[in-house]
């Protein structure tokens, strides 16, 4: 739910003025150090007075989500999708990945859909702009050392409607990437982020290790 619906049920369950609801969210907010959204000290607040909400929203910020956090409930706007990458796997089945980039006022975080999930952007369920929820999901640290969440069985992505507290696609791609990324040459290349145009002449085998599967998500 919106902040602005949030407050407004308050209203209705408790008949408080909204000013008295507005400074208790605020005082929640600064008690808890900005570790929440103003959604999420709204519901504590919410809570606080019984009211009961529909599905409440884990307001944790994208700057607090650290690799080997389980169970994650995060809210945030979806403002980058990779082309879909099919690919053959070692077993010589088919599969396909595809990564969604979200974010919220803090940071933001890579979210690779494998295979089945790839549907939701091929269908158009998901688009860029879109804000999302993930629910049970596991955050882990990339190849790369970015922070990524792996939406295993348990885990789900969808969208919700409302007015949200979020810069808008194009501020959140400007704010993490838009003077980050730049194409150099591969002589030129630096500790951090560019992008390389080449061709692979030689391709060396070798065995990655991770703690969770790649693609269903299940503890090895």
């Amino acid at each position: 739910m919106a902040l602005e619906d949030i407050i407004e049920l308050i209203i209705k369950k408790t008949g408080l003025p909204r000013e008295e609801i507005m400074q208790k969210i605020e005082e929640k907010y600064e008690e808890l150090s900005g570790l929440v959204t103003k959604e999420g000290a709204a519901y504590i607040v919410a809570r606080g007075f019984g009211v009961e909400l529909p599905s409440a929203v884990r307001g944790l910020q994208m700057k607090n989500i650290l690799p080997g956090m389980r169970n994650l409930n995060v809210v945030g706007r979806v403002f980058r999708i990779s082309p879909i990458n099919e690919f053959v796997r070692f077993d010589g089945q088919p599969g396909k990945v595809v990564n969604l980039y979200i974010g919220d006022n803090t940071y933001y975080v890579k979210v690779p859909l494998w295979n089945d999930q790839t549907s939701i952007v091929s269908e158009g369920l998901i688009k860029v702009g879109d804000v999302v929820q993930l629910v049970n999901g596991m955050a882990r640290e990339s190849i790369f050392g970015d922070v990524e969440i792996v939406l295993g069985r348990y885990g789900s992505i969808r969208t919700l409607e409302g007015d949200f507290d979020i810069p808008s696609a194009q501020e959140l791609e400007k704010r993490f990437f838009g003077n980050s990324v730049k194409r150099v040459r591969i002589a030129e290349a630096a500790p951090g982020k560019c992008e390389i145009k080449g061709i692979i002449v030689q391709v060396f085998k070798g065995k990655y290790i991770f703690d969770i599967c790649a693609v269903c998500g299940s503890t090895l």
